[in-house]
C-alpha cells in the first residue's frame, strides 16, 4: 500500500478507520455498546469537591467515544451521535448516568454513584444486564 502523502489522503484514511469503527460499534449489543459509552464517556472525568458533579454534553460524549469525528462529515457524525443515544439510554435504565437535576442544559449527563462503582470496579456490563456490585 502506498504511503499517504497529503492531507486529502489522511483525511480519506481517518474517515475510513471512524467508519470501520461506527461498523464496529453498530455490531455491539446494547450492553456493550452502554458499557463502551460509559468506559470512553466517564472513566476520564475529572475529580469533583464533595457534593459537587461533573456533567458532560452530549457532544463532548461523542467525541470521547469516537475520538476525531467531526461535525463537519455530519453523516458520519449522526452515526455515532445516534450510537451515543442508545448507549445513554442503556446506561440510564440501569440508573449508572443521569441527567442533571438543575437546569444546565437538556443534554448534558452525569454519572451516578452506581455509575462511578460500576466503572471502578470494572462491572459496568454487569449492572447493565441486571447484576449487582
Amino acid at each position: 500500500m502506498p504511503q499517504l502523502s497529503g492531507k486529502k489522503e489522511q483525511r480519506d484514511a481517518r474517515k475510513t478507520a471512524l467508519e470501520a469503527e461506527a461498523d464496529r460499534a453498530g455490531s455491539l449489543s446494547l450492553p456493550q455498546l452502554g458499557a463502551e459509552v460509559m468506559t470512553k464517556a466517564f472513566t476520564e472525568v475529572a475529580p469533583v469537591a464533595a457534593g459537587e458533579l461533573n456533567y458532560l454534553g452530549f457532544g463532548k460524549i461523542v467525541a470521547r467515544f469516537a475520538p476525531g469525528v467531526s461535525r463537519t462529515d455530519a453523516k458520519l457524525y449522526e452515526r455515532f451521535s445516534e450510537l451515543v443515544g442508545e448507549g445513554l439510554q442503556v446506561l440510564e435504565h440501569a440508573s449508572l448516568v443521569r441527567f442533571p437535576a438543575e437546569s444546565m442544559g437538556a443534554d448534558c449527563y452525569t454519572a451516578t454513584r452506581l455509575g462511578r462503582a460500576a466503572l471502578e470496579r470494572g462491572v459496568v456490563e454487569h449492572i447493565i444486564v441486571g447484576g449487582s456490585l
